[in-house]
């Protein structure tokens, strides 16, 4: 009988996706040789990358064109390096032809042709390549991909979608909406050098952007949660590569109200440290969960670091097993204390289970609690209920009906189980974010590969108070969207922050900002 790797694959998959249960950055890399492109009608098309053709119809049949250095007109990328070729009399730009390796001719399995959006053309990719003279261009008949724009499709529960475009890759991972009932979204941009900074990118009610900000040194920095300040400025909280004293370490960055830097601390020691998590506690000042490599057994544990209004660290907790805990989530609880959801190696049944971890307001443990079965759950999200208990959110390949499924954790306020659901098809189907709503359901968000039409879509499921489904929604565009948090806004509806990528991941992944409509069911 042959040996079925499906359950391992799955469960090395789904950790590739939240981040691993050690503690590593988990990001999305960009793929591209041509950062970006665009089209303009079917007059134009604009790169920001030399070595590269544009396909034209002359009406005769299909040729390449070289696109030359031109300057930078109406493009999303803030370098001034732009090529461009504009159709001649007679021509219409029907496509793209990417060279991946930048050697200037395409040549076999080296080139993608992206067809333009615009209805320029009443043939398909295959067809334009049949018909392609090769003396223009040389041979490109391997990878034949669409155009994909970055734009997120009308719906009818959906209010306004916005995605911001940037010249490289950007990636959301928080978002809180403001006192004014706007929107600040925070997670990663990467840099020239190929590096990551924090990005910070705030909005009116509209989603219109005010401003936006990039914090960071050299090396590596990424934002994994945003909270308003009491002051009106904000609190992100995070990694760092480029300050402190190990290989990554927790960092903190608070701004005033126009997003200028008020004051950044680091916390860790000569290993690996992150937050992903950050609250601003009743006395103005800050506590962070997120997990640190132990001194005694080389792991990760879960780590709660609680500090005062100027960022001075108060005190430091860590709390695990012989084998690794990594945190994802921290609330903090009404009674004063805090509350931490991930993963737990040590605990449970052995091999990755949701791990929930309960302490009072100096950090004391309470309790801790392991969920799970026999393949892998991956705990992304925790919300305090309305009746003191908890809900958790993530996935599960323990009670999945293929890929993973998403999984609702709901608890007592001890943390004892009350009951769990599954939610999704045959394919993966991770959960990154869960609130509870006024009428005690819940909402969950994620991406899902088994509904949709493209690889991977928005998924959006509401429940009643016991989890049972009440909707399921899919939602995204021609590539692989994502739903990374979640909250609930002032008029009942949701906002979700978005991570598009590009068809094939071929081009660069950007943040984007969805609102529903209010009162969604």
């Amino acid at each position: 009988m042959p040996n079925d790797n499906s359950g391992v694959v799955n469960r090395r998959r789904l950790l590739q996706l939240v981040g691993g249960t050690t503690v590593g950055l988990g990001l999305w890399p960009g793929a591209a040789s041509a950062r970006a492109f665009t089209f303009d009608g079917c007059e134009t098309v604009r790169t920001d990358t030399d070595g590269n053709f544009a396909v034209v119809d002359t009406g005769d049949g299909y040729e390449g064109r070289e696109l030359s250095s031109a300057s930078r007109h109406d493009t999303p990328w803030s370098h001034d390096q732009t090529f461009c070729y504009t159709a001649a009399d007679g021509e219409k730009v029907v496509g793209f032809i990417e060279e991946n390796r930048y050697r200037g001719t395409c040549e076999g399995d080296s080139c993608t042709l992206h067809v333009n959006p615009n209805d320029c053309t009443v043939v398909g990719a295959r067809e334009i390549l049949e018909r392609l003279d090769g003396d223009t261009v040389g041979i490109c008949d391997s990878v034949i991909e669409p155009a994909c724009n970055p734009s997120l499709p009308q719906a009818d529960w959906v209010d306004f979608a916005r995605t911001y475009v940037n010249e490289r890759n950007a990636s959301a991972q928080s978002l809180v909406q403001t006192a004014d009932r706007g929107f600040a979204l925070t997670g990663w941009r990467e840099t020239a050098n190929g590096e990551q900074d924090v990005y910070l990118v705030v909005t009116d009610g509209d989603g219109n952007v005010t401003f936006s900000r990039t914090y960071g040194g050299e090396q590596t920095e990424v934002a994994y949660d945003i909270v308003e300040t009491s002051d009106g400025g904000f609190a992100l909280a995070g990694l760092t590569t480029s300050f402190g004293a190990g290989d990554y370490d927790a960092w903190l960055v608070t701004t005033d109200q126009a997003g200028d830097i008020v004051f950044t601390e680091t916390y860790g020691d000569d290993k690996r440290d992150r937050a992903k998590a950050v609250v601003q506690t009743a006395d103005g000042g800050f506590a962070l969960g997120g997990d640190t490599i132990s001194d005694d057994t080389g792991s990760s544990d879960f780590w709660l670091v609680k500090t005062d209004e100027t960022g001075d660290e108060e005190f430091s907790r860590t709390y695990g097993g012989e084998l690794s805990e990594t945190a994802n989530a921290m609330v903090q609880t009404s009674d004063g204390g805090f509350a931490l959801a991930g993963t737990t190696l040590s605990f449970g049944s052995g091999g990755n289970d949701f791990w929930l971890l309960k302490t009072d307001e100096e950090g004391n443990k309470e309790f801790a609690e392991a969920f799970g079965g026999e393949g892998l759950e991956v705990a992304s999200s925790l919300v305090q209920t309305s009746d003191g208990g908890f809900a958790l959110a993530g996935s599960t390949t323990s009670f999945d009906q293929g890929g993973g499924d998403f999984w609702l954790v709901k608890t007592d306020e001890t943390g004892n189980e009350e009951f769990t659901r599954t939610y999704g098809g045959d394919e993966l189907d991770l959960a990154d974010a869960v609130v509870q709503t006024d009428e005690r359901g819940f909402v969950l968000a994620g991406f899902t590969e088994s509904f949709g039409v493209e690889s991977s879509d928005i998924f959006l499921v509401t429940t009643n108070a016991i989890g049972e489904t009440m909707s399921e929604r899919t939602y995204g565009g021609c590539g692989d969207d994502r739903a990374r948090s979640l909250v609930q806004t002032a008029d009942c509806g949701y906002a979700l922050a978005v991570e598009v990528v590009g068809q094939g991941r071929d081009r660069a992944s950007e943040i984007a900002l969805v609102k529903t409509v209010a009162d969604l069911r």
